[in-house]
């Protein structure tokens, strides 16, 4: 993870020098603090992505149910089938 962060951090630095852009130039643009763009490009921290919809449920509506499963009745439950007398 932290090899990952590193790299990351590396190649958030080569685009901003490549942009000719000042760590807080850079920290204005994306809405961030220039120590936050620094501890990135260090690998102190990890990066958080942009702010999307679940990567499974990009691309269906709110409460459809999943394709081939069956919708979840309770998030945190087991399905228990049904007694057979």
């Amino acid at each position: 993870m932290l090899q990952r962060r590193r790299v990351i951090g590396t190649r958030v630095r080569d685009a901003r020098l490549h942009r000719n852009l000042t760590q807080e130039r850079l920290a204005e643009r994306v809405g961030l603090d220039r120590k936050t763009v620094n501890r990135l490009e260090l690998g102190h921290i990890p990066p958080a992505g942009p702010p999307h919809p679940h990567p499974r449920r990009a691309g269906r509506p709110a409460g459809e149910p999943r394709p081939g499963l069956s919708p979840r009745r309770h998030h945190n439950t087991a399905h228990v089938p049904p007694r057979r007398n």
